[in-house]
């Protein structure tokens, strides 16, 4: 059986405009720092089509609670009558993760439903994982090495208005290790 490549986090950029926004963005990987940089991003982009407070959940999952309440929430109307932002972190301790496939079949048009996981899917293929591969909102926050390091320290660098060139990005991490 082939590995299934789950998509990069790098990705996410370009569904963040009211046209493209996605339904569904699970984030999960070993990268906690990119998955909060993605989920800042995500927020910064929805945020304008927030009509009210009340339109904006986060939540953290438990063990004791249900996913399927956190669900219900996405299915209700948001107050403002435009978008509704609901942040679900730790979609590991849920137990109940194979809820989550009824609701990536049909989701409403008006909720954003962003989920964040700690570390690796052990097998993609199995559900929810495979359904949320299937319709493209699942990506994955690698650890970056070697020429991807260099490559985002360049990036990074330049987001911040310095010029970096790329052998002194190399250089750098030829010192500092990855």
């Amino acid at each position: 059986m082939a590995k299934i490549q789950i998509p990069s986090i790098t990705e996410i950029s370009k569904y963040l405009s009211k046209e493209k926004f996605l339904p569904i963005y699970f984030l999960c990987g070993e990268d906690q720092y990119t998955i909060e940089l993605a989920v800042d991003a995500i927020e910064k982009a929805v945020t304008p089509f927030l009509l009210s407070d009340f339109d904006k959940e986060v939540i953290s999952g438990e063990k004791s609670q249900s996913l399927s309440q956190v669900l219900d929430l996405a299915f209700s109307f948001p107050f403002g009558g435009g978008k509704k932002l609901i942040l679900v972190k730790n979609f590991e301790k849920f137990s109940d993760k194979k809820e989550l496939a009824g609701f990536v079949k049909s989701p409403p048009e008006f909720t954003i439903l962003v989920i964040t996981q700690s570390g690796k899917i052990s097998d993609p293929s199995k559900e929810p994982y495979s359904i949320l591969l299937d319709r493209r909102v699942l990506f994955e926050a690698r650890i970056a090495t070697g020429e991807e390091l260099i490559d985002w320290l360049v990036k990074k660098a330049k987001q911040l208005g310095i010029n970096f060139p790329r052998d002194l990005a190399q250089l750098l991490a030829d010192i500092v290790g990855e």
